[in-house]
Order: structure tokens, then sequence, then C-alpha cells
């Protein structure tokens, strides 16, 4: 086809030539725009015709490859409707999609422990501290910190310059546990800990675009009513902001802190493991 348009350039240039040769030319050039047309409809219709779409979601099925089953049905449903065995399909769709994103999860979860094993010695902000005993020596066991600033504001001031620590620790039973300490003006006095008051704190991630506030039992709530651990969320490897109210001091201490790496010093300090 491309010589025949090339043909038709050339004549339409230079002449030369009669108007029954240009217009035999020409519907040489319809004819193959019409067979190709056809040809592409065929190809999509062996692509996506109803009796393969139908194969491939029982083979998948059959074979937990529900990721697949997943966009096969959406295909089916897409180019035959009327198809018999649509509903069949759209019946089981809820329970494929569920296993389909379980897969996906795992997916990305293996990527992401790929992604931790390669930079498993970049840690960001956190550091990594020894316990020591009476006799001050190592115990063997670590715990992960970090320093950052912020501000607090109460009722004789406002947003004044704060210090925050943040401690991650192996707590009862060996449990992952973290604690949060406010020293305000950073003159190296501790004058607040904790997450603050279930109706007013606050917790926003920042690339997920989610806001968690807290609720009763150390629990954190989404606008969608899911639950997470605090200690979650900053697992989440985020830029959170976090908005803390301490009743008992009637502060409220704003800081942001950048949870990337976390996970790499805890698993470091074999807090958690990879």
């Amino acid at each position: 086809m491309k010589n025949i348009i090339y043909s038709l350039f050339i004549i339409l240039t230079y002449g030369c030539v009669s108007n029954s040769e240009i217009q035999k030319l020409t519907n040489q050039i319809d004819s193959l725009s019409s067979e190709i047309t056809k040809l592409q409809s065929e190809n999509d219709n062996l692509k996506n015709g109803e009796n393969r779409l139908i194969g491939l979601i029982e083979y998948s099925i059959s074979n937990n490859k529900y990721i697949d089953a997943q966009t096969f049905i959406t295909q089916l449903h897409i180019s035959h409707p009327e198809s018999d065995k649509l509903n069949k399909y759209l019946k089981l769709l809820p329970d494929i999609t569920v296993k389909a994103n379980a897969i996906k999860d795992s997916i990305y979860k293996a990527k992401q422990d790929s992604i931790a094993r390669a930079n498993i010695n970049e840690l960001g902000i956190w550091r990594i501290g020894n316990y020591i005993d009476d006799f001050d020596e190592p115990t063997g066991e670590h715990f992960v910190y970090t320093l950052i600033r912020g501000q607090f504001s109460n009722s004789a001031t406002s947003n004044s310059e704060l210090s925050v620590k943040m401690i991650f620790r192996k707590g009862y039973y060996d449990n992952l546990e973290v604690y949060v300490e406010y020293d305000e003006y950073a003159n190296g006095v501790v004058d607040g800990a904790g997450w603050g008051d279930w109706d007013w704190s606050k917790i926003v991630c920042k690339e997920r675009k989610i806001l968690y506030k807290p609720r009763w039992g150390g629990k954190w709530e989404n606008q969608l009513k899911e639950e997470i651990k605090v200690i979650d969320a900053l697992l989440l490897d985020d830029i959170l902001e976090c908005k803390i109210y301490n009743r008992e001091e009637r502060t409220w201490y704003y800081f942001t802190i950048d949870t990337h790496y976390l996970k790499n010093a805890l698993i470091k300090a074999q807090l958690i493991s990879l």
C-alpha cells in the first residue's frame, strides 16, 4: 500500500499521467483500506470473540489465574454484553476480585522486599541505638529512633520550637512498639509524650492522600472507616503530617516525619524480619 501511495504522490506531483490512471490507483488504495479494516475487525474478533473469552475465563479460573480471569470477564462484559455466560461470571467476579487483589498485593510486597534488599543500607532519617547494661556494656539489643523538629502551641505560646524524639523498640511479648516524646522549646526537657486524644489528633499521609484520626483502643481510622494501628501507619513509607493534642497539658504538637526507609532500620536493628 505504501508503494501505491508513493506512486500516487509522484503522479500528482509530476503529472504526465491520465485521469483514468489516477482514478485506478485511488480505487486500489480504497480497496486496500477496506481490506485492512476487515482484517483488523477479524483480528479483534479473534482476540475478543465470545467463545475465546469464555475459554480463557474458564482456563484462568481453573488454574487460579485470578488476575487474568478478572481481565477476561471485563472484556466479555464490554464486547459481548448479551452473552449467556456473562451473568454466571459476574456473580463470580467479586470473589475473583478479592483473590486477584491478594495476588497483586503479594506481587507488590515481593517487589518492595526486593527494593528493600537492594537498598538495605539506606536508613533515611532513622538511626539505630544500642541498649547497655549496668556496666555500660552493649546488651546486643537495639532500638530505632529519630529526632525531628516541629512546633507546639498552648495558652502560653504559639508555634514555638519543638523537638520530637520517636523511638521504636521491642515491647512485651517481643511486639514492636513506638514511643514519642515532645521537648518543648528544644531545651532537653521532655514535656509530653504519646499520640494524643482521640477526638482531636490526626495524621495525614501526604503521598497516599489518606487522613487518619484516632479511636479508642490505640486504633486509628481513615475516611473509609478502615482501622489501622498508629505503628502500622508509620510503616507506610510516606510523608506524615502529625497534629497531636495533649489534653492533660492542653497543648498542640505539630510535626512532619518522613517514614521512608524506616523498615530498613527496623530490619537492621532486628526488630522486624524482611
